[in-house]
């Protein structure tokens, strides 16, 4: 048995979806009449999809997959989509549950990774992270030019739209904040690939008497900037630019 993963390198997202293919061959010297083989997916993956089976029948609520008959020398593939739900090393293992006939050389379902009856594959997942800074605009052009400070102090909120990527429904993910440092840089870690986020800045923890120049989808929604995250690379372009547009002087 023979198991592998597409992409075959990482980097491997949070949620990422991938395929694992696992491969039977009927060494001989006699038919098999009938095996079934087991996939064993840890916590932090999820089944999403079967994207081929050679031969055979899956049970998609245990993974196991009821291979048949399979000759002398005959091979059998099964490629199953899963989703990366949780960080860290993931580990999916494949074994031969059950079999009609006997093998001198391994034992079914007997949950061993040495025989040449299971195979495993184990990944590192890992999350993404948005963000960037809040900065006074000062000539007020919408670009962040040499010298132009940081606005510290800033609370940036971040909204996930959730599984369905439509904001405002049941499944949204967790709204969380951020307050931007000396340099008005924030940053959200721990994120997933596959979500839209709405940046939001909360004005009233903005300096008086500033108004808005930039943010990255435009100031049609001011303060407020709808983006994703789409590799493990961060995405560091939600800027927001400001500038002071308050006029005065003294009366006497």
């Amino acid at each position: 048995l023979d198991k592998s993963i597409t992409p075959a390198a990482g980097p491997y997202a949070l949620g990422q979806e991938v395929d694992y293919t696992i491969t039977v061959q009927n060494q001989g010297p006699d038919a098999a009449t009938g095996f079934v083989v087991a996939d064993v997916l840890p916590v932090g993956l999820t089944y999403r999809s079967t994207t081929s089976i050679s031969q055979g029948s899956l049970n998609t609520g245990t993974l196991d997959w009821t291979v048949g008959a399979l000759a002398n020398g005959g091979t059998a593939t099964l490629v199953v989509r899963v989703e990366l739900n949780a960080t860290g090393v993931q580990t999916n293992v494949a074994e031969i549950e059950t079999a009609d006939q006997y093998d001198d050389d391994s034992t079914p379902g007997n949950a061993s990774t040495t025989e040449d009856d299971d195979d495993t594959v184990s990944i590192t997942v890992v999350p993404t992270s948005l963000g960037d800074r809040a900065w006074l605009d000062l000539d007020a052009d919408g670009a962040q030019d040499v010298g132009e400070p940081g606005i510290p102090n800033v609370t940036v909120e971040l909204r996930d739209a959730g599984p369905d990527n439509t904001f405002g429904t049941l499944d949204d993910g967790p709204t969380l904040t951020d307050v931007t440092d000396a340099t008005g840089i924030y940053d959200f870690a721990g994120l997933r690939i596959d979500r839209t986020y709405r940046v939001s800045v909360l004005t009233g923890t903005l300096p008086p008497g500033l108004a808005q120049t930039y943010d990255l989808d435009g100031l049609g929604t001011a303060n407020t900037a709808d983006t994703t995250v789409p590799t493990t690379t961060p995405n560091l372009t939600v800027d927001f630019g400001f500038y002071s547009a308050s006029v005065g002087n003294t009366v006497w």
